[in-house]
């Protein structure tokens, strides 16, 4: 599977931050860690995942205040 972070969401007084530059994947033997690098005056995240580069792209968790999803 790809995975795809989006622009993160943040107060209705600022203009939309970029997205994640960095992304991490950190294996165990029963899941997948991903995390990245905070991105200034975000206040969520969405995390999204596909089976190729081109979509269809799924919303697995959204709303996340941690640059880290489980």
């Amino acid at each position: 599977s790809k995975w795809r972070l989006v622009r993160p969401a943040v107060s209705d007084t600022v203009g939309a931050p970029s997205a994640p530059a960095t992304l991490a994947a950190t294996p165990s033997t029963t899941a997948i860690t991903l995390s990245w690098a905070p991105v200034d005056l975000a206040t969520s995240y969405t995390v999204y995942r596909a089976p190729t580069s081109s979509g269809p792209w799924t919303a697995l968790a959204s709303g996340l205040t941690s640059a880290t999803y489980a």
